[in-house]
Formats: structure tokens, sequence, C-alpha cells
């Protein structure tokens, strides 16, 4: 899926892309959390505390530079296919985002790298971010074909939201559901993982269609909080809904916005400004009217 960005800002990228490649070593190694500079203690990794699952892990992680990559039974050559691909990734949403000052990430208190833990044996099917890392489930090794689109799309979806804590420094995320889902599908790209993102007002008239016995007839921007999905909600097309929301957001031909107005968010949410004032002045959107003319704003988009 292709951002609509003004040449000038291609070109700032590359530059900004050639400089954190050339300061980056993306080689991830085994070795121990001092030579690593980690804070992290050795037996408790920040899943424990900032997510239900107080998993142990095998004593072997692998060590990139910000990430650690743990797991209860992940082999060497996954754990390091893992934090190679995180690193990779992580460093393209800072590029994306054109964010440079790592100094200003907050990290959850002992901690100053993000954890991954890879879920290979504990029964729960899950992929989960936190303040401070996410966890992924991954049950074959070596990966088929199948299993790495997951792990590139998944990687990255997550990482998104890692960002996010990071840079709003709180243990919960505070922005909308519709938004912050929006945004990291929005970055991953769907079609990494094999979904076609809704582009026609035919599948846009065809989602109204298949929700007209639903609150707002499947509106995304009136899911809020995860309590707001109706019973049996098709949440995986919900997700490629409120990715249609943040790509109208951010593309010229219709709200304006960039990830600019994003990043400025996230700040006002680390400031304690709640989300819908924020997304008030930073896209100068009006969120009942957005909420209320979504449809009429997306058909018109669309065509």
């Amino acid at each position: 899926m292709n951002m609509c960005v003004p040449d000038s800002l291609r070109f700032r990228g590359l530059l900004l892309l050639a400089s954190l490649l050339s300061c980056l070593n993306l080689f991830c190694r085994g070795k121990l959390p001092s030579e690593a500079g980690s804070s992290n203690p050795p037996d408790k990794g920040s899943w424990t505390i900032y997510t239900p699952f107080d998993w142990a892990h095998d004593g072997n992680p692998v060590y990139g530079n910000f990430i650690t990559v743990y797991s209860d039974g992940a082999g060497a050559d996954l754990k390091q296919q893992v934090c190679e691909l995180a690193e990779q990734q992580f460093s393209d949403i800072m590029l994306e985002f054109q964010f440079e000052n790592t100094a200003d990430f907050i990290f959850p208190p002992g901690y100053n790298r993000i954890d991954i833990y890879i879920n290979r044996f504990h029964t729960e099917n899950i992929a989960w971010a936190y303040w401070g890392g996410f966890l992924i489930t991954i049950r074959v090794e070596p990966l088929d074909t199948r299993w790495q689109r997951y792990l590139n799309y998944t990687a990255k979806h997550e990482l998104v939201h890692v960002f996010e804590f990071l840079i709003e420094g709180k243990i919960d995320l505070f922005a909308d559901v519709w938004f912050k889902e929006g945004l990291a599908v929005y970055l991953a790209d769907p079609e990494t993982a094999g979904f076609n993102p809704v582009d026609t007002v035919a599948e846009l008239d065809a989602w109204i269609a298949r929700n007209q016995d639903h609150p707002d007839q499947g509106n995304p921007i009136a899911i809020h909080r995860q309590s707001d999905f109706p019973p049996n909600a098709d949440r995986t097309y919900y997700y490629l809904m409120f990715e249609l929301a943040i790509r109208y957001l951010l593309d010229e031909r219709g709200g304006m916005g960039s990830l600019d107005n994003v990043l400025d968010l996230m700040y006002d949410i680390r400031n304690n400004i709640a989300f819908e004032s924020s997304f008030e002045d930073r896209f100068e959107l009006n969120m009942e009217e957005f909420e209320t003319e979504f449809y009429t704003r997306l058909r018109t988009y669309l065509q």
C-alpha cells in the first residue's frame, strides 16, 4: 500500500534511511544482558508485568540493538530471524514518522529495550502489544510461506503499537480503537498478510449491506472501545475498515493529514490531552461529524 508523499519528503526519507542503516548494525545474537546494555531483570520480562501472561522463558534470549527476543522454546534461528526482522521494521516505522530522537521514548520503569516473546507452546493463540514489547504466537519452525507472511505483517502491526506506547509513555493506549488499530493495519499493510484493502464503492456498499442490522451499520468510527464491537462482529473486516479510515485521513484527496499529525496526537496523549480533543485539533475535523458523515465522505473518496 503506497502513501501519498511529496517527492521532497521521499528524498528526505531516503537520506534518513541511509543515515539510519549506516548507524544500525542489524545483526542479532545471544549475549549477556550487561553486554547488551539492558537493565531488564534477567528472569522477569516486561510481558509478565504489563500483560496477563506470566510466562517463563528458556533463558536463551537473542539481543539486537534495541530489541530482545525471548521464547518458551523457539530455536535460536527463529529467535534471530524475528530479531532481525523486528529491528528492521522498527527502523522503518521511525523512518515513516521521520522520528530520530530515541532518547525521547518512555520505557516502562526498569526497562530500556523492546521485549518480544515468541509463544511456541503455550495454548493461547495471541498477538499482544503492550508498553515495552509484544507477544507473538508462532507454531512452526522453520517458517513456511504462510507463517512467514503472518510474521511479516503481525510483527510490524504490533511494533506500530509499541512505537505508540513508547511515545505516549503510558500503561494503556488512549486513542480510539478504530484509530490505533487502523494505523497499525495501514503501516503494516494488509496485503502483506494476504488481505485486500477496501478500495471500491462496491466493497463499501457491500459492507454496509452486511451490517444493516448492526448499530451504525458497521460504521468503524463508532468503535471507540473494544466493547463497542457488535456481537459476532467480523473483526477482520472491521480492521480493514479502520485502515480505510486512516488512509482517508492521510490522503491529500481525503483528510489531507499526515503522519506528523499522528505523531503530534501521540504526544498530546502523553501530555494528558484527550484523544477526541487532540484529533479535532490535529486533523481539523470534528469527531462527531466525521462519524456521522463517514460513509458519505468515503463513498466520494473511493469514486
